[in-house]
């Protein structure tokens, strides 16, 4: 059975679901990884989940126009180094849910 690595930019993943059979593969987020967010907020950049590629085909043809799919927010490689140079050219894609900035872009701090 042949793998395909899915890189996934969402917070807390997705769950696909196979449009004939019905069966469910969850995709990990970001937040899979939330340990690392108390070295820095930016080390993980997209979570990797391994999923077989007979099923991954199938539901992108059902899926096609999947706005994560089409974005790029979801995406696939054969291996680990292909999945991190998609990472790596996808890096300043935004998903929606990126955290807001701290100061600036009219957040003020609120008087107590």
């Amino acid at each position: 059975m042949a793998k395909v690595l899915i890189g996934c930019k969402l917070p807390h993943g997705i769950v696909l679901t196979h449009p004939k059979t019905g069966e469910n593969v969850e995709i990990k987020g970001i937040n899979a990884h939330a340990s690392a967010f108390l070295i820095s907020p930016t080390v993980i950049e997209h979570a990797t989940t391994e999923v077989d590629a007979e099923f991954y085909e199938t539901w992108k043809a059902a899926h096609k126009d999947f706005a994560p799919l089409t974005s790029g927010a979801i995406f696939e490689a054969k291996n680990t180094a292909d999945l991190n140079a998609i990472a790596k050219e996808r890096k300043k894609v935004k998903t929606g849910f990126e955290p807001l900035p701290q100061e600036g872009g009219g957040v003020e701090k609120a008087e107590l």
